[in-house]
């Protein structure tokens, strides 16, 4: 991901500013669950609620050598897709409003490669176009026909995202398909979550939502945030409570409906558990999200 300028300042001039920041939040909070430039299909119930007892669905009970196997692999999987999005030079041909494929351009079909329980709808690939204001820079990712043209512009994406014959789906993940597996849902999750946290730029970069699905990055994320240099640091009693996390991800598939419980975590807000509860067949609905701050946490830095 690449940061635009830090408006760093007096911890008086960051509190100043607090009250224009919660409005970027309470925006950044609502699109965290939805694919950028997703109209949803139907109102979707987003609750908050206490932190859930997980449930299995009927299977046989994982040996803990199963469970750290699978916990291993899922987060080698949110490394990968975090390593394909993250730190990459925009080009500056997106600044002008115009998004034609230059050399060394991010192709998001690359998304795929580490999340081999999913698969695109047959005859579709991922596309994006770029949208810039001066303010933020982001992709609309959007998924298309191979034999539709890529579109140029966000105003063109807008008019002709999800109109019959264009061969155009505005919300990329009804091309998604899953195997019907607990890693295809966990999968899913993932790439709606971060899947379109690449070329972000300025107030966009407050998208830094990511996945924790083991206790060792659990640790780590921790660490990192108790000593940090610029802004504010985990409290020792934030500490203590993020350590108290089970980050282990959660699958339970019932008969029309299967939900998948993560752990994530943002700069801009702090540890959360969200609990997804989707339709079983593609393409995939929301049902209902319910989120849970677990451990509030805010870096106080502005951009």
């Amino acid at each position: 991901m690449i940061y635009g300028t830090q408006k760093e300042g007096s911890m008086k001039l960051i509190r100043n500013f607090k009250n224009t920041l919660i409005g970027i939040l309470i925006v950044m909070a609502l699109t965290a669950c939805q694919v950028p430039g997703q109209v949803p299909d139907a109102p979707v119930e987003i609750t908050s609620t206490a932190v859930p007892t997980a449930t299995r669905s009927p299977a046989a009970t994982p040996t803990p050598t199963e469970i750290e196997t699978t916990t291993e692999t899922w987060q080698a999987q949110v490394d990968a897709i975090k390593a394909l999005t993250r730190n990459k030079r925009i080009p500056d041909s997106l600044f002008t409003g115009v998004t034609i494929e230059v050399e060394d351009m991010f192709d998001p079909n690359l998304l795929l490669q580490p999340l081999e329980n999913l698969q695109l709808k047959p005859g579709y690939r991922l596309d994006f176009v770029y949208y810039y204001d001066g303010l933020s820079g982001l992709p609309y990712l959007y998924a298309r026909q191979d034999t539709a043209k890529a579109v140029t512009t966000y105003d063109d994406y807008r008019a002709m995202c999800d109109q019959a014959g264009s061969g155009i789906l505005c919300n990329p993940m009804n091309a998604i398909l899953t195997d019907g597996t607990e890693a295809s849902y966990f999968q899913w999750v993932l790439l709606h979550t971060m899947g379109q946290q690449f070329y972000l730029d300025w107030h966009a970069s407050y998208n830094d939502q990511e996945i924790i699905a083991s206790s060792a990055t659990l640790s780590r994320i921790v660490n990192i945030y108790s000593d940090i240099q610029h802004g504010s640091s985990l409290t020792e009693e934030q500490q203590k409570q993020a350590l108290a996390i089970n980050p282990i991800p959660h699958v339970s598939i019932k008969e029309s409906a299967v939900s998948v419980r993560v752990v994530t975590f943002t700069k801009w807000g702090g540890f959360y558990e969200t609990i997804f509860t989707l339709t079983l067949e593609a393409p995939h609905r929301f049902i209902s999200i319910e989120k849970t701050n677990l451990v509030p946490f805010d870096i106080d830095i502005i951009f």
